[in-house]
Order: structure tokens, then C-alpha cells, then sequence
């Protein structure tokens, strides 16, 4: 259950990192960043709680073959756990990866204002309306919040969809361990998603697996469309947004 709200805690975390910057850093310090740990522990606990007063209760579930609470003792409780532990985070990922994505694709068409104006010597272009484009890179970017988020549905969502409509109990064993290994396997497929999908996750695995110190992967240089650029693991800066963009986007 906290591996659930931890996912929606860095879904909101990439939130303030890219649409919210200039509070990022007041937000989410390190002294802060321990109590929403803790947190996010004492919730999925508090979420526990009421089994052992009378509301709801905890067994060896047969049909999963797990022992976890007892969907079967109060319904209430099982809707209750559902909406909580399930739906909250997929609808906080959701809106969060949106914004970011909506965030960014603005910022770069106002950059691609600012060059286009500048190198046509019309600086008042940049105050009309700017015709939406699809760019490439702007479906490179929906791609991968999209397959962040649609795997983490895909993982959970049968697992509260059968809890939901089996009110009899009378599902069948095996779809209950399918839908139970499917919501686990979505912590063990986050990995391979964010370095499939993200240059400096692929940097730090790598130098995680060659020994590499943390100044080499903090000062690293990748490669984005034919240009080489440091990378930083650091949020963006505060004082200008130009940084969201790959190079050929900034002219740097």
C-alpha cells in the first residue's frame, strides 16, 4: 500500500519540480522530504488501523493465497482500501503527469517564439497567438508519462475492479492470484520504465553497476539530438525555465 502513495508522492514531487519551481526547493528540503516519508508509512498504516476495531479484520485469504485484510468480513472496508490505496494515486498521477507534460510543451513553444521572432528580426511575434504544432519531441514526452502512468493502471486497476464487483465472493481462486502477482509486478517493472525512458536513469545505472563516483554521474555528459550536454540530477533552476528544454530548443 505505501509502495502505491510513494509512486503518487513522486508524481507530485515532478509536479512542483517542472510546473511549480520556484517553491520546489521551500517544498521539498531534506528535513522535509523525511517527514512526507514517514508519512506516506504512518498513512498506509493508519488505512490498517481500523481492522483490528471492528471494522473489517485480517486472514489468510484462500483465493489469493495471501494474508492481507478480509474483503469479505465488511464491504465498506474493501471500498473504503480500494478508493484510498488504489484510486487516490492513479488520480493523483494522472493529473500531475498531465501538468507536467502541458507545462513543458508550453515553455517550448514559447522559447521556439522567442528564436523564430529573433531570427526574423519581428521581436512583436512573440506577443501573437502562437499556432499549436505537433513536434516530435512533444510525443516523445507524452510516450513516456503515458506508459508511466497506463502501466501503473494496468497493474492496479484489475486488482480493485475485482474487489469492487466480487460483493458475492464468488470469482474464481486464480483471477484473484492473476490481478494480485499483476499489482506487484508493477514495483518491479518501475525501474526498466524510467531507464528505458529517461537518459540520466540509464547514466546512473551504469555507473551504478561500473563503480562510478557520484561526481561522475552528476557531472556526466549526454548526448541529445547530436549535441552534447552535462547533465545534473539537480531540479530545474529558479531563475529561468530555458533549462526544461533539450539544447537544440535553447540554442545552447
Amino acid at each position: 500500500m505505501c509502495s502505491l502513495h510513494t509512486i503518487m508522492a513522486i508524481g507530485i514531487n515532478r509536479y512542483f519540480a517542472i510546473c511549480r519551481n520556484h517553491v520546489y526547493k521551500r517544498i521539498f528540503s531534506r528535513r522535509k522530504n523525511v517527514i512526507y516519508c514517514m508519512c506516506l508509512w504512518m498513512g498506509a498504516t493508519a488505512i490498517e488501523i481500523p481492522n483490528h476495531f471492528g471494522w473489517g479484520g485480517n486472514s489468510f485469504d484462500k483465493k489469493s493465497l495471501m494474508c492481507l485484510y478480509d474483503r469479505t468480513q465488511h464491504y465498506s472496508f474493501s471500498v473504503f482500501w480500494v478508493l484510498f490505496a488504489v484510486c487516490l494515486p492513479i488520480g493523483v498521477v494522472a493529473v500531475a503527469y498531465w501538468r507536467v507534460y502541458v507545462k513543458v510543451r508550453s515553455v517550448r513553444k514559447r522559447v521556439c517564439a522567442v528564436a523564430d521572432s529573433t531570427v526574423s528580426g519581428r521581436l512583436d511575434a512573440v506577443n501573437k497567438p502562437i499556432q499549436p504544432k505537433i513536434r516530435k519531441r512533444d510525443v516523445a514526452l507524452a510516450k513516456t508519462l503515458f506508459i508511466i502512468f497506463i502501466v501503473f493502471l494496468v497493474c492496479w486497476f484489475p486488482y480493485a475492479l475485482i474487489i469492487i464487483i466480487d460483493y458475492y465472493n464468488t470469482a474464481h481462486g486464480n483471477w484473484y492470484i492473476f490481478v494480485v502477482s499483476l499489482a506487484h509486478t508493477n514495483s518491479s517493472v518501475n525501474f526498466i520504465l524510467y531507464g528505458a525512458t529517461n537518459q540520466q536513469f540509464r547514466s546512473a545505472y551504469s555507473a551504478v553497476l561500473t563503480c562510478k563516483s557520484d561526481n561522475q554521474v552528476l557531472g556526466a555528459e549526454t548526448t541529445w539530438n547530436g549535441q552534447t550536454k552535462r547533465s545534473t540530477l539537480a531540479p530545474p533552476s529558479t531563475n529561468s525555465q530555458r533549462h526544461l528544454l533539450p539544447p537544440s530548443f535553447t540554442g545552447k
